[in-house]
C-alpha cells in the first residue's frame, strides 16, 4: 500500500457556503456543504484485494501498470472559526450590493487571514482502477466496492493565506481504513485554494 505522492489527488467543492460574523467583522464561524474526490495512486506494481475482514496488495509481476488508483467520493461539512485582517461588512440591503457591484466586489488586497476547525466527510462512492497493456490492447479494470475503507472521516484543516492566496493542510483524526482491515493509515491533503477569503 505505497502511496505514489506525486500522482495523488484531493479536490473538493463547496457549493454551499454560510458565515456568522462575531462582533467585529474580523472574526467568523464558517460551515457550508461541499463534494470531495480523493484519489490515492498506488506507487507499486501490485493489485489490492479484499474480503469481509481485511484489505490487502499483491505483488504483481505482469502486468506492468500504467495507472494503479482508488478513488472515494464523497459529501463534505467544514466547520472553521476564521480571522481576517481586513474585513468589510457584509451588505445587507439592496443598495450595498448594487455598491459592491459597481465596485467589483469585496477586496481581498491586502487582507491575511486564518481559520482552523474540522471537516466531516461521508463517501458514498469507492472505486479501484487499473490500467496497463495487454497484447498491444490497452486495458481497463473497473471494481466498485467498500474495500473496508471507513465511510466516514473526520479531519482537521487550517488555512492560511494574504490576499487572493490561501494554503491549507487536512489531516484525518480518524482511520482510513475499518479497524485491523489494513495498516493503519491517515490521510495527509495539502494544497492551494482556489478561492480565498473575503
Amino acid at each position: 500500500l505505497q502511496l505514489n505522492n506525486g500522482n495523488s489527488r484531493f479536490v473538493a467543492i463547496n457549493f454551499f457556503e454560510h458565515k456568522w460574523e462575531f462582533g467585529s467583522n474580523h472574526f467568523g464561524l464558517f460551515s457550508g456543504l461541499g463534494i470531495e474526490w480523493d484519489n490515492y495512486r498506488l506507487s507499486e506494481n501490485t493489485t489490492l484485494q479484499f474480503n469481509g475482514d481485511s484489505t490487502w496488495a499483491v505483488p504483481m509481476d505482469n502486468p506492468q501498470l500504467r495507472k494503479n488508483k482508488l478513488r472515494q467520493t464523497g459529501l463534505r461539512v467544514p466547520l472553521m472559526f476564521e480571522y481576517n485582517s481586513k474585513r468589510a461588512t457584509l451588505p445587507s440591503t439592496r443598495e450595498e450590493v448594487a455598491a459592491l457591484d459597481k465596485s467589483g466586489g469585496l477586496s481581498r488586497k491586502g487582507n491575511f487571514h486564518l481559520a482552523a476547525g474540522l471537516v466531516g466527510s461521508w463517501y458514498y462512492d469507492t472505486m479501484y482502477k487499473q490500467k496497463y497493456y495487454q497484447g498491444g490492447e490497452q486495458i481497463k479494470y473497473r471494481m466498485k466496492a467498500s474495500y473496508n475503507l471507513l465511510p466516514y472521516r473526520v479531519a482537521a484543516r487550517v488555512q492560511v493565506g494574504y490576499g487572493a492566496l490561501d494554503l491549507f493542510a487536512e489531516y484525518a483524526l480518524t482511520p482510513m481504513f475499518q479497524k485491523d482491515a489494513a495498516p493503519t493509515l491517515s490521510p495527509l491533503n495539502v494544497g492551494l485554494t482556489l478561492i480565498g477569503f473575503n
